[in-house]
């Protein structure tokens, strides 16, 4: 899979983000991130790429952005998905590319909200090397046949109670099937009444937790 992105990596980097948008979005939409958490954080990288574009079967095949098929909204729990091997591969790519620029795998930072967190879980949890840690914002764990061997990564998972696009349930069991596989550092966060979106006190979680993992 071929992905669109805008990296411009300082040669004083000593971490690095990547952050995978939601279904029909793109990286520019996500790259307030930057604007917001960037002055926070010197000498780390932010990579906001864009899906390609593919018909979607939940929106009667139109083409839109999509990192992978989704069959349905709301999603279901432990489906497979179409091409979503391929995205995987795809991330490994983005990664093994920061690497190659010098930024090792123990100081990336993978995230996602919603279609992107489900890819950034897997992608990361099954990434050759363990990363620094992954974001999962309204994600969920997808089928996949990619060995989930990087269990010891720092995983934060956040959701809010009343999405109902990708079910508060869904994400909250994937955690616990995760954590019953192993993945010790992982931590659920639940936002009461949130819906399919971000808040305030979620983007606060993100900052702690990147504040967490990229201490030097």
């Amino acid at each position: 899979m071929l992905l669109r992105s805008r990296l411009a990596m300082a040669a004083s980097s000593r971490a690095h983000v990547i952050w995978l948008h939601g279904l029909g979005d793109s990286g520019e939409g996500w790259s307030y991130l930057e604007d917001e958490l960037g002055p926070r954080f010197p000498g780390v990288s932010w990579e906001f790429p864009d899906a390609p574009d593919m018909p979607v079967s939940c929106n009667q095949g139109m083409e839109m952005p999509s990192w992978f098929d989704l069959r349905r909204i709301p999603v279901t729990l432990g489906e497979a998905h179409g091409g979503f091997e391929e995205a995987v591969a795809g991330v490994h790519a983005l990664i093994q590319k920061a690497e190659d620029e010098g930024i090792p795998a123990s100081r990336i930072v993978l995230g996602g909200f919603s279609q992107g967190g489900c890819l950034s879980l897997s992608s990361g949890l099954s990434s050759p090397r363990q990363l620094a840690g992954i974001c999962c914002l309204s994600g969920w764990l997808s089928k996949t046949s990619a060995p989930l061997a990087q269990l010891a990564t720092p995983v934060l998972m956040c959701h809010g109670t009343s999405d109902n696009k990708v079910p508060f349930k869904a994400g909250n069991e994937s955690a616990e099937i995760l954590q019953q596989a192993g993945c010790s550092k992982l931590r659920f966060k639940e936002y009461l009444g949130l819906p399919h979106g971000t808040s305030p006190q979620e983007t606060k979680d993100v900052e702690a937790f990147l504040k967490e993992i990229l201490a030097e």
